[in-house]
């Protein structure tokens, strides 16, 4: 039995860093597009901006709604160096890609949102990287052929046109890759910008690239004043 304690949210007992009365409270939107994975209030397939303007990515998946409860615990984990918080999101993100897979959604390689040399020194850590740690050596996890190579400056509150033209020519790649199926891994996803911007690069550079997927621990929103 695992030893009890304080809910990082509620402070009441927990076997968890985030005990289940928390955890329940996870938005998860089950109709989401299938492009971009924005929650879609209609059977629809494909959300407005998605079918005006396809992403560079083929396909998007993710687990949580970026609010509540989840945008507190990323807070936690991303700025408060909170990595009991990414190893309980990582058994949840091992679960999901598990079953991607399981779905005949296979990847020959899982690469993290890189984070910037100067970022990764002052926050010590890639929490995307701590989110993937519970994957096991049949996922090739690939930190080395994609850099960061520019230092961007916070997108959060930068419009989506600001948001494109800052994380423009951010990313470098080593070498061509090789790899035909490629997952691209991020925590949080608003506009796709980050995203985007990676596997174009990725598949403007990269012939054998057939297929560059992206799974993100949580889907976000621009709010009105940044469309």
């Amino acid at each position: 039995m695992r030893p009890r304690q304080a809910c990082i949210v509620c402070s009441e007992p927990s076997h968890l860093v985030v005990c289940q009365s928390c955890e329940d409270e996870f938005s998860v939107q089950e109709q989401r597009c299938l492009s971009c994975a924005l929650p879609l209030n209609q059977s629809l397939d494909y959300c407005g901006n998605c079918l005006r303007t396809s992403p560079s990515f083929h396909r998007a998946f993710t687990l949580y709604d970026y609010e509540g409860v989840v945008a507190y615990l990323i807070k936690k984990m991303k700025y408060d160096a909170r990595l009991s918080v990414a190893r309980f999101f990582a058994e949840k993100m091992t679960k999901k890609i598990v079953h991607m897979q399981s779905s005949g959604h296979h990847y020959d390689a899982i690469i993290p949102m890189p984070l910037h040399k100067k970022r990764l020194r002052e926050r010590g850590y890639n929490q995307v990287v701590e989110l993937l740690r519970g994957l096991n050596k049949k996922c090739a996890l690939d930190t080395t052929s994609v850099q960061r190579v520019k230092q961007t400056a916070s997108l959060t509150d930068l419009s989506l046109a600001q948001r494109k033209k800052e994380i423009k020519g951010a990313f470098a790649l080593a070498a061509p890759l090789t790899h035909k199926r490629i997952l691209l891994v991020d925590d949080v996803m608003t506009s796709g910008s980050s995203l985007n911007e990676l596997a174009k690069i990725i598949l403007k550079q990269s012939p054998s690239v057939a297929c560059c997927d992206v799974l993100t621990l949580s889907r976000a929103q621009l709010n009105e004043s940044q469309i």
